[in-house]
């Protein structure tokens, strides 16, 4: 997709968008045993791969999960829920993970559309008609300390 990070494939396998909500339930043994900064080997990854049937491998970052299904060669693409991803930023920077239950969901239509990175401000004058026209760059944060973006593909 033009304008958008997303991975049309991953290792040579195909990448799909989610159609169904994923609850990981993660254990202690996931969290004590999950490699920090490592997508796929975090306790989310680890949880996936135990209980999603079909799933051998699994890459979780901070903004979206793939599970790999061996049945049907391909990759299927989540959204990471906030919960999940304060989880993962904790337990990348030294801390621990909450074992729990957490979501992987579809990504929403808007998500999977490209997104403009400029905007235009604009004055107005007293009739309301515009006078001046600038863009503006969008100001991204960045999170540091965690698991690199788009790592071991």
């Amino acid at each position: 997709m033009k304008g958008r990070n997303f991975a049309d494939k991953i290792g040579g396998k195909p990448v799909v968008n989610a159609k169904r909500r994923v609850t990981l339930h993660i254990s202690p043994k996931d969290a004590k045993t999950g490699a920090s900064k490592d997508p796929g080997a975090c306790a989310a990854a680890k949880a996936a791969l135990r209980e999603i049937p079909n799933c051998t491998m699994a890459r979780v970052h901070l903004g979206r999960a793939y599970l790999f299904n061996e049945r049907s060669d391909q990759w299927t693409r989540y959204k990471t829920s906030e919960a999940l991803r304060s989880e993962i930023i904790a337990f990348d920077r030294g801390g621990t993970f909450e074992p729990g239950e957490y979501d992987l969901r579809p990504l929403s239509p808007s998500a999977t559309k490209p997104r403009k990175k400029t905007f235009v401000s604009s004055d107005t004058n007293r009739s309301g008609k515009s006078t001046n026209k600038t863009k503006v760059p969008r100001k991204l944060h960045v999170v540091k300390g965690v698991r690199r973006r788009g790592a071991n593909r």
